[in-house]
């Protein structure tokens, strides 16, 4: 969703951008709910903690190929780094705001 949006948002006016920079804090917060909340926990539950951590990050990297093939591996070691920390402090907060740091980075660059 945030590769095309990025996409738009870089073709577009300032107005358009400023406006989509406002949307990552929503789509960060529905990520992470997703991905470290619901199926990090279930595979962590069932299949335990490494599973977990590794199955994540290869499911937000499909997620993730919407900013393109090149950004894959750059967001299979972002989830790596956030499913451990999740892992390791169940603060999905946390790894929200790390998230929203990068997605911010990323569409300033």
């Amino acid at each position: 969703l945030l590769g095309y949006l990025g996409r738009e948002a870089f073709s577009a006016s300032i107005e358009k951008s400023l406006l989509f920079i406002t949307i990552i804090p929503i789509v960060v917060l529905t990520e992470e709910l997703f991905f470290r909340g619901m199926v990090q926990e279930l595979i962590t539950k069932n299949y335990g903690i490494s599973y977990g951590i590794i199955l994540t990050a290869i499911f937000y990297a499909i997620a993730s190929l919407g900013f393109g093939l090149s950004l894959v591996l750059f967001f299979v070691l972002l989830s790596l780094i956030l499913s451990i920390i999740y892992g390791m402090t169940k603060n999905l907060w946390l790894v929200m705001i790390i998230n929203a740091i990068v997605h911010v980075f990323m569409f300033v660059l």
